[in-house]
């Protein structure tokens, strides 16, 4: 099913109504602004980024296949879409609640694992799936496993699921948010809060039940980075707890994340370093309510500022902000306050995760007011847009109609989990419900929206933590991605890399090693190498110098060059010199001709090459000073002493004659 332009001049008709039934309600001092509103928001609904945003239903859910997807997709290396729905699925005995599964771009579902339901497996998915750096997809189940307090799991491209690690009280139960891959290869993720164990009456400690970062290795071995600590009556914890939201992998390496805390002015933006040293960025709200609880994890943009999202103020009645802040923590500002009200109904409650599109502006999804019924409003959510200084739109609105006695949305309702950019520029989501299974029970959808972004061309890029070891060291290549569905290795690795990944190289040989990864797209193709060098145990980087005891001669003297070098096994002499050299040494030169001469020195050992340069100038006899024991006669006032009494006599004579004048006057 397709909602093209007719919708979106429905669209565009009901906000001009209820800007005019605004506008009803305005003094006269306020007409200026609201027709220049109008007219602002007529020219952007008619510009050439609002290119009639056309949304595709590809998938409806009916049960057996699934049910209630609430989290967002990933379009792993393959360019097919993966994702979970919370309920559904088809087990051979008992109710399956939720599945894990495949989606390719046309729409066509294949259910990869349902959910059994039972003490060991649990279900209700509510968090996505990521690809590792070995193909398989990883995610976490909130209770279940071997303690019944939640587990991570490891699905194969072939459907084959197992148990990685289960969750104990001493690790933090309850794993939350989707996991990430981090920079290191390792998975990342959070635990949550449990009631009644994150509190101290006499001094903060941590505490497992106050939520902690952990990380997992592909192998399943398994470490707590942070606990978070408890709060006392007269102290907060150092650093907020209650971590929830989805971590985000941002520039650097770092990690950063939010933790909504226990009370107003406790929640709190922070940031992990590669080495795992947490600091608190930014302290969310304060004393009086002003908002706190941020929810839904952190976008990053190229020049590295942060979006999140937090309630607007404390209460389960808070519409949402959008704020920014600077990866340090400085420079915080809200952007925007979701309290829309218009024709169409409320857009109100952002879910989730925020999206940064490929155009620079933060998408996002809010779900419906709610109800049903002929009279009730048609918005049951929206998609929306904000810029980087705030402006907000909604480029589309998941419509209900009342028809036949049932309030139906064939085009989805209710979406609760973030968007995904694939690698042809669309956005794809998932709502809650609606579609063929229509606003209760067995339903959901997954969409396409194409929202008229121009296609993004594949970006790749790959770098070693270090450049140059020695034989029998390791060094670790990092790379990513955007806009692509696979990825390649050549030259000195090999095989098929997920978008982005980390991997440690061992070279077994002195030598240079290349590693190229070259990733394609709907939009092309992009490539990037790294290059590591490998030199003998105990060898150093060459070292070479070279100077001139003189830089400047007369035609005819001569000057010392003397040399040193380190870490090589042969010199060779270039321009105003040639040969081979010794690796150290003194040589005298006296060049035949009047002009600038350079001597140049390289060295080679097995640690690579070095040089170095000295530069001589030779002058004419008489022509100009110069330096040290060779200068010879300038001009000016320098006399020769050669030629004695002769030189002074003019001088003479004109003093002679200035004393005769002065007698005759006097």
């Amino acid at each position: 099913m397709q909602i093209g332009v007719s919708s979106k001049i429905d669209n565009l008709d009901r906000g001009v109504i209820g800007l005019y039934i605004r506008w009803l309600r305005l003094g006269a001092t306020q007409t200026f602004s609201f027709f220049t509103a109008l007219l602002a928001g007529l020219l952007l609904a008619c510009g050439a980024s609002w290119a009639a945003p056309t949304q595709t239903v590809l998938h409806s859910f009916t049960d057996p296949d699934g049910s209630n997807p609430e989290a967002r997709l990933m379009q792993a290396s393959d360019g097919n879409f993966y994702g979970t729905t919370a309920f559904g699925g088809t087990v051979p005995t008992g109710a399956a609640i939720g599945t894990i599964f495949k989606m390719t771009p046309s729409g066509i579902v294949t259910t990869l694992h349902s959910f059994a339901g039972n003490g060991t497996e649990g279900g209700i998915p509510s968090t996505g799936v990521v690809e590792a750096s070995d193909g398989n997809f990883y995610g976490t189940i909130g209770f279940g496993g071997a303690n019944g307090l939640g587990y991570v799991y490891k699905l194969t491209p072939a459907g084959v699921f197992s148990t990685l690690f289960s969750f104990s009280s001493t690790d933090g139960p309850g794993p939350k948010g989707e996991l990430i891959l981090g920079a290191d290869g390792n998975l990342y993720g959070t635990t949550g809060y449990v009631a009644g164990s994150c509190f101290n009456l006499t001094i903060p400690k941590p505490a497992p039940g106050c939520g902690t970062v952990f990380k997992i290795s592909l192998a399943g071995v398994f470490s707590t980075v942070y606990t978070f600590v408890t709060n006392t009556i007269s102290t907060p914890a150092p650093d907020g707890n209650r971590p929830g939201a989805v971590l985000l992998l941002g520039i650097g390496g770092n990690i950063y994340g939010t933790t909504e805390g226990l009370a107003v002015g406790l929640a709190t933006v922070f940031k992990i370093t590669p080495a795992g040293v947490l600091s608190t960025l930014r302290r969310l709200g304060g004393a009086g309510g002003a908002g706190h609880f941020p929810f839904g994890g952190l976008v990053q943009t190229t020049d590295g500022t942060l979006y999140g999202l937090r309630e607007t103020a404390d209460g389960a009645g808070s519409p949402g902000t959008l704020f920014k802040l600077a990866p340090d923590g400085t420079g915080y500002a809200d952007l925007h306050t979701f309290d829309v009200e218009d024709a169409v109904g409320k857009t109100k409650y952002p879910t989730r995760q925020l999206f940064l599109g490929n155009d620079g502006n933060v998408y996002g999804t809010t779900p419906s007011a709610g109800g049903a019924g002929p009279l009730l409003p048609p918005n049951r959510g929206s998609i929306f847009q904000v810029t980087p200084a705030g402006v907000f739109s909604r480029i589309f609105i998941f419509s209900q109609k009342f028809a036949s006695g049932a309030t139906v949305a064939p085009n989805g309702a209710n979406p609760t989990a973030g968007l995904v950019q694939g690698s042809d520029g669309a956005f794809y989501g998932t709502t809650r419900c609606g579609g063929a299974g229509g606003l209760g029970g067995s339903c959901g959808t997954v969409f396409k929206l194409d929202a008229g972004l121009l296609l993004s061309s594949p970006t790749a890029a790959i770098a070693l933590d270090r450049t140059t070891i020695t034989l029998g060291s390791s060094a670790t290549l990092t790379w990513s991605s955007s806009n692509v569905t696979s990825c390649a290795a050549s030259n000195d690795w090999t095989g098929s890399q997920p978008a982005s990944g980390a991997q440690t190289v061992t070279p077994a040989a002195v030598g240079t090693f290349t590693y190229t990864l070259t990733c394609s797209g709907s939009g092309g193709s992009a490539n990037g190498t790294a290059t590591l060098t490998v030199t003998p145990v105990g060898a150093g980087a060459p070292g070479v110098s070279i100077a001139l005891d003189k830089t400047s001669i007369t035609l005819g003297s001569s000057a010392t060059l003397t040399w040193s070098s380190s870490n090589v096994t042969s010199c060779a002499a270039s321009n105003a010199w040639n040969g081979s050299q010794l690796t150290s040494g003194t040589q005298t030169v006296t060049p035949a001709a009047i002009g600038t001469f350079t001597y140049t020195l390289t060295c080679s050992g097995s640690g690579g090459s070095a040089n170095d340069t000295a530069t001589l100038t030779v002058t004419a006899v008489g022509g100009g000073g110069g330096s040290g024991s060779s200068g010879g006669g300038g001009g000016g006032c320098v006399m020769n002493p050669n030629r004695g009494f002769d030189a002074m006599l003019p001088l003479l004579l004109l003093l002679a004659m200035g004393w005769i004048a002065r007698r005759r006057v006097s």
